[in-house]
């Protein structure tokens, strides 16, 4: 039986959305020391694609290189912006998070596209793609662009290449972060729900006040009804 499902061909690119740009970043710190290596790193590519695939995010190892390039491109000009406005920090959401992954240490095979070119997996994607675009975060419980970006000036430079960032150190502050977030979330709830109990207790408090009025109007009811009763009664017996 010939099989219907279509697969995407390399001339349909990828549209990469926030949830696809957060796994690939990810996988990104994940494989950070063998893109870094001295191999030609386009078997990492694929693993990353093949990583991808399994989330649902189907692409090919040409473009996550490619998008790597972008966001790499992207962080740099970032950079240069943060530079040159005396340390102002970058309004780009993912800036923290490629900084952590940069650590002022190029990646080989990524800052150029004569580099992108020499490697076979470039020769059937062209490399047109936009830049990473700057999606608005999520409020509330998703966490705001502050989240992200950098707390202070010092944060939003690039360390020198003298001292690249560890990337287990980059896993564990990022590991840190999270962490602080989900305790955050769990804070909100916690208040909100101790809130509810306080008004419930308020509105049952509430309920069984008016309970009790009831049954003292109840009884004064039946009081007075005894009243009349026996004062029928007399009137009555004297005729």
């Amino acid at each position: 039986m010939e099989n219907k499902k279509a697969k995407r061909s390399y001339k349909a690119r990828y549209t990469w959305k926030p949830y696809a740009d957060e796994a690939l970043l990810d996988l990104w710190v994940k494989n950070i020391e063998e893109l870094r290596g001295p191999r030609k790193s386009g078997h990492v590519y694929l693993k990353m694609a093949k990583e991808l695939g399994r989330l649902g995010i189907h692409v090919f190892a040409e473009e996550v290189k490619t998008k790597i390039h972008n966001l790499t491109s992207k962080y740099r000009k970032e950079t240069a912006n943060v530079e040159s406005s005396g340390g102002h920090p970058s309004e780009w959401i993912y800036y923290a998070k490629v900084h952590q992954i940069m650590g002022g240490q190029p990646i080989p095979c990524i800052q150029t596209e004569e580099c992108l070119k020499e490697d076979p997996l470039e020769n059937t994607i062209k490399l047109e793609e936009p830049e990473l675009e700057i999606f608005p975060s999520c409020s509330n419980s998703s966490g705001s662009e502050s989240d992200f970006a950098p707390r202070s000036p010092s944060a939003s430079l690039p360390q020198s290449q003298n001292s690249p960032a560890s990337p287990i150190c980059s896993e564990v502050t990022e590991t840190e972060d999270y962490r602080k977030q989900i305790l955050n979330e769990f804070k909100k709830c916690n208040e909100q729900i101790h809130y509810e109990i306080a008004r419930n207790e308020d509105f049952g408090k509430k309920m069984l006040k008016l309970e009790e009025e009831k049954i003292m109007l109840l009884r004064e009811y039946l009081n007075n009804a005894k009243d009349i009763k026996t004062m029928f009664e007399n009137y009555l017996n004297k005729n």
